[in-house]
């Protein structure tokens, strides 16, 4: 018994360098123990149970296989750990339950990157990826798990989009997230056309950079609040819609320099 709790802690520790055969060998041997000390307190022998054990433990161990391949050379800074050969990958997988478990770490893991950068696009996509999580914890059948599958990788392509979007206004992830913060009010975008809100977006940044400090403190606050207002003013930007603007302006500058 000693010895293989000894085998179950080193297991944790190695189970990335491990072969398929060795881990259901171990799988098989940690099984068998605790079905022995259930057995000893209980005096009543579950064979289910430890065939389910058994399972889950194989199912645990493919999982942190895949994982592993799909984050080998790649940073979780990229998309390239979704690239059309990773997905091909998961598509692949027998256990769609495992492939969705994937590819749901992988998009968390994306979008606490987002937030460090923009907190619009952050915000709308989060919201939704918790919709997606709750309809698969609520999952029926099979049919359920490879629809949630399906709408993750939609769910990757349009956040892909909505983060590769800048590039095409000519605009840095900086400035992208003042105009994706000034873009937000439905209103604004009916007010002003897009060229304005480049150039209020690109001159944020710039002041936001000029302006930042370590030390976010209220003088500092106050400092590039003021800094803000002269930018919307510059442009007209409607006084009625300043306030907002300002602040939400304010939280995406506090992202950048928290960040920097």
């Amino acid at each position: 018994m000693t010895e293989t709790k000894k085998l179950k802690d080193v297991y944790k520790i190695c189970t990335g360098l491990l072969t398929k055969e060795q881990k259901e060998e171990i799988s098989y041997f940690v099984a068998v123990r605790s079905f022995i000390m259930k057995s000893s307190r209980t005096g009543t022998p579950d064979l289910k149970e430890v065939n389910e054990r058994i399972s889950k433990m194989l199912e645990e161990a493919i999982l942190e296989d895949e994982v592993m391949v799909l984050t080998q050379a790649v940073s979780s800074e990229s998309f390239d750990l979704l690239n059309e050969e990773n997905i091909k990958k998961l598509r692949a997988l027998p256990q769609k339950n495992i492939a969705t478990t994937i590819l749901m770490r992988v998009l968390k893991q994306k979008l606490q990157d987002v937030k460090k950068t923009n907190m619009t696009v952050s915000q709308t996509f989060s919201k939704r990826f918790e919709k997606i999580l709750e309809k698969y914890n609520n999952r029926n059948d099979y049919t359920d798990v490879y629809e949630v599958f399906e709408e993750l990788i939609k769910f990757k392509e349009e956040l892909e989009e909505a983060i590769q979007a800048g590039k095409q206004l000519g605009l840095t992830d900086e400035e992208k997230a003042f105009f994706d913060v000034l873009g937000s009010d439905p209103d604004i975008k009916k007010l002003m056309e897009d060229a304005i809100l480049i150039k209020i977006a690109k001159e944020l940044a710039k002041t936001v950079k000029e302006n930042r400090t370590h030390d976010w403190d209220k003088k500092a606050q106050a400092r590039m609040r003021l800094e803000i207002k002269k930018v919307l003013r510059k442009y007209d930007y409607p006084p009625n819609k300043q306030p907002k603007a300002v602040e939400d302006v304010l939280e995406q500058a506090k992202l950048q320099c928290m960040n920097m």
